[in-house]
C-alpha cells in the first residue's frame, strides 16, 4: 500500500495507508525538507523538488531532495519515519556549482528504477541531453547520454513516468 508523504512549512508529514483507500491521521515525522527548514531552501518545488523512491533496495520509500548543491536523501526507517537527511551527490543542484538545474519545469529530474536493480536512479533532462545516476556498490555512477531534446527523449521521459508509476505501487514508507 502506498502512503501519503507531504512536504509542508515545517517539514515532512506522513499519513499511513490503512487499506481500502483509507489513511491514518497524518503525523509530523521529520523537521527537514520544509519551506522553513535549512535556511528556507525548500520553498519552491520548481527550484528545489522533492521525491520519494527506494534508493537503498530495502523496499521502503526514501526522501530525495534536490537542493542548491545537489542531492540530499533521508532514508526510510519504517512505520512512516525517516532518518536525518544527508547530502549524497554533488550533482542535479539548482546553483551553478551544483550543476545549474535551476528549474524543474525547464530541466526536469525524475527518480525511478530505470535499470531494474531495485534501487531508484536519478534521471535528469538538461541542455546537454539526458543524465542518469545509478547506485553501484554504494556509490553513484553518473553519465551523460548526450542528445538534444527530441521525440526520442520525450518518449524516454514518457516511459520513465510509466515505470515510475509501476515502481511506486510496490513501495512502502
Amino acid at each position: 500500500m502506498a502512503d501519503i508523504v507531504g512536504f509542508g512549512i515545517a517539514g515532512v508529514t506522513v499519513a499511513l495507508a490503512t487499506g481500502g483507500g483509507h489513511f491514518a491521521a497524518p503525523s509530523f515525522v521529520l523537521g527537514a525538507f520544509g519551506a522553513a527548514t535549512f535556511r528556507r531552501r525548500w520553498v519552491s518545488e520548481n527550484q528545489f523538488p522533492r521525491a520519494v523512491g527506494d534508493v537503498n533496495g530495502d523496499r521502503m520509500a526514501d526522501i530525495i531532495g534536490f537542493g542548491n548543491a545537489g542531492v540530499t536523501v533521508a532514508l526510510a526507517t519504517g512505520d512512516g519515519h525517516f532518518a536525518a537527511p544527508s547530502f549524497v551527490l554533488d550533482a542535479f543542484g539548482a546553483a551553478n556549482f551544483g550543476g545549474g538545474w535551476a528549474s524543474q519545469d525547464q530541466f526536469p529530474r525524475f527518480v525511478a528504477d530505470v535499470n531494474e536493480d531495485g534501487m531508484a536512479d536519478i534521471v535528469g533532462f538538461g541542455n546537454a541531453g539526458v543524465t542518469r545516476c545509478a547506485r553501484h556498490r554504494r556509490r553513484a555512477l553518473c553519465g551523460a547520454h548526450a542528445h538534444a531534446w527530441s521525440v526520442r527523449s520525450l518518449e524516454f521521459r514518457r516511459r520513465l513516468e510509466q515505470r515510475k508509476s509501476v515502481s511506486a505501487r510496490g513501495l512502502q514508507t
